[in-house]
């Protein structure tokens, strides 16, 4: 028989809402229409309020209350991030909106070592989330996901305990339409021990198809809600509650996203290049933010001091009230080099430092030298952006050439040097109507310096270049 995990939000919508709000400040959800309270954090119980209860009613126990209104779409995309999280631990998972999440343990309790490590596995994991949970195993995905919902749940392995925590429920608590609840509650029934004492058939006569399939669901494994694929593509979505006027006031709601994208690309073994953050305002258009990772990225904490130093230097001409972020290009990770023993070979990250300067900078303003095809000396090396391919992807061009050139040149006398090696015939530039040929030499001076050399054809020697 398997087993399956059931991980129950009961506050997700309000949570993913108040990105901002501290635990110990009461906040609300309200309805749509801003009538009703629907869900409420600890801080507004202890105050009194209660879900159901009007916002007027709850403005006079707390004047200074933070709000918010669900938001379906802000709900749906909150559960998607856990299912997200949760994919490493486990390679089959439904999601039942609009707040649990069904993962199917039984097959990965060996590699995890039992329920009690897998268990704590999965608390560390949604610690980090910061949102409300509650956890039960149950031998049927709906048996996991009723007792995840109770104020019983149960973790363990023992089909037996299942089913006794599932005789005691009462019957609201089992997952019916309250209409079928209320009807079986005046025929008597007031646990779910009650019910399984009657004959299936003559309930299924009575409630009809829907109601026996649910019935038959705690016993039957039956899929219930949506398979949990990986996106194609990555684009999360931020509605803040209260304006945000500075731009490092992004920072912090933006850390929740950058965790679930480092998920994202650790799951798919891949790196972004580059990202985009769609700051939305009241009026007026909205402000485009590119933030680029010189060969890619896929760690939070480098993307966030990238999307710090862009925020740092960038003044807001409109408070934000909104923040959408998408992934435009990936690429492959780049290989941990280890040592015999398994640790990670510490190295110099060039590729980090140069995302950095160009966060800073601005990539109009960062350059890097680059090998050319061109055997001309003057025209072997340039100056290209940064950012583009022929400065990251550049052919490697060797050649027995000083790297310290004297473009302009020294005349010089050849008897004072000591020719090492040469000639080396240049003839290029035909193509550019800029035709050279001449002669160079490697050869050391009195002083006992290398340098470089240049023959005319008029026989007029010239200093290029040094030697390190």
């Amino acid at each position: 028989m398997g087993l399956w995990l059931a991980l129950y939000f009961p506050r997700l919508a309000l949570e993913s809402s108040l990105i901002n709000a501290t635990t110990t400040e009461p906040g609300l959800l309200l309805s749509p229409g801003n009538r009703e309270v629907l869900q409420c954090n600890d801080a507004a119980l202890s105050c009194g309020i209660q879900p159901a209860m009007t916002i007027n009613t709850a403005y006079c126990l707390v004047p200074g209350v933070a709000t918010a209104v669900y938001d379906p779409v802000q709900e749906k995309q909150a559960l998607s991030q856990l299912a997200l999280l949760s994919y490493r631990l486990s390679a089959h998972i439904s999601v039942c909106h609009p707040d649990t999440l069904l993962l199917e343990v039984g097959s990965m309790l060996d590699l995890f070592g039992g329920l009690d490590t897998y268990r704590q596995q999965v608390v560390g994991l949604l610690n980090q989330t910061g949102y409300t949970y509650q956890l039960s195993t149950g031998h049927t995905p709906q048996t996991a996901q009723v007792l995840a919902r109770s104020s019983h749940p149960v973790l363990s392995t023992d089909y037996r305990i299942h089913q006794r925590a599932l005789l005691s429920l009462n019957i609201d608590q089992i997952g019916f339409s309250d209409k079928q609840a209320k009807r079986l509650q005046s025929m008597g029934l007031r646990r779910f021990s009650d019910l399984t004492a009657l004959p299936k058939d003559a309930l299924g006569y009575r409630f009809g198809a829907e109601f026996l399939q649910h019935w038959q669901a705690f016993e039957a494994v039956i899929q219930l809600g949506e398979p949990f694929l990986i996106p194609a593509r990555f684009q999360q979505r931020l509605e803040f509650q209260s304006e945000v006027i500075y731009a490092k006031g992004l920072i912090f709601p933006l850390k929740r996203i950058m965790q679930t994208l480092e998920h994202y690309l650790h799951l798919r073994q891949l790196g972004a290049e580059h990202l985009v953050l769609v700051l939305g305002h009241r009026k007026g258009p909205d402000t485009r933010l590119v933030i680029r990772a010189v060969q890619g990225a896929w760690h939070a904490k480098e993307w966030l001091e990238l999307i710090a130093i862009r925020l740092d230097r960038l003044v807001l001409r409109a408070p934000v009230l909104s923040c959408r972020m998408t992934v435009m290009q990936f690429q492959q990770q780049h290989r941990v080099l280890t040592d015999l023993l398994g640790g990670q070979l510490e190295r110099f990250d060039g590729s980090q430092l140069l995302s950095l300067l160009v966060s800073r900078l601005g990539h109009q303003r960062v350059n890097m030298p680059t090998a050319s095809a061109d055997p001309r000396p003057e025209k072997s090396g340039q100056l290209v952006s940064a950012l583009s391919p022929t400065s990251l992807d550049a052919e490697v061009v060797v050649r027995p050439h000083p790297v310290l050139l004297n473009i302009k040149g020294k005349r010089v006398v050849a008897s004072s040097y000591a020719i090492l090696c040469g000639p080396e015939r240049i003839g290029a530039g035909w193509w550019d109507l800029d035709w050279k040929r001449f002669d160079y030499y490697g050869a050391l001076s009195q002083g006992g310096v290398c340098h470089w050399l240049e023959r005319h054809l008029d026989g007029v020697w010239w200093q290029r270049g040094l030697y390190g």
